[in-house]
């Protein structure tokens, strides 16, 4: 069973996300991942040293823009690499909370002009996450 909810906090690009799973039997513990989708000529996704966060700036579409995708973890992460998709796994506890940030920003919206100024904001919040 699963149990979620999301808050959207104004100004952020950046939405909270919580999940509580609970299951029968079995371990105490289950490894989870949370991914981002990889586009034909996006690159490499960006990850913190310590696997705390990834972020992904998608290729440009002409005349709309480029995106950036995000996931910022609020607990230890190890980060995780296919063709087609860039993950954060981490370690879920019967009955605990697994809490996360995740969200996106677009090159036209004037706050992100590129991939290096989308990867610095997603940088920044990692520490105000965890002292919640």
């Amino acid at each position: 069973m699963r149990h979620s909810g999301i808050l959207l906090e104004t100004g952020s690009n950046l939405n909270r996300i919580e999940a509580r799973f609970d299951w029968e039997g079995g371990p105490d513990e289950l490894q989870a991942v949370v991914g981002i989708v990889k586009r034909a000529g996006g690159g490499a996704p960006d990850y913190a040293k310590d696997g705390s966060w990834m972020a992904y700036w998608e290729p440009e579409q002409p005349g709309n823009g480029a995106v950036g995708c995000a996931v910022v973890m609020t607990s230890p992460a190890r980060p995780m690499d296919t063709k087609e998709q860039a993950f954060l796994q981490t370690t879920v506890k019967r009955g605990q909370p697994l809490s996360y940030c995740a969200g996106a920003g677009w090159s036209k919206s004037g706050d992100f002009l590129d991939k290096a100024a989308w990867v610095r904001y997603v940088s920044e919040p990692h520490a105000k996450l965890n002292s919640r």
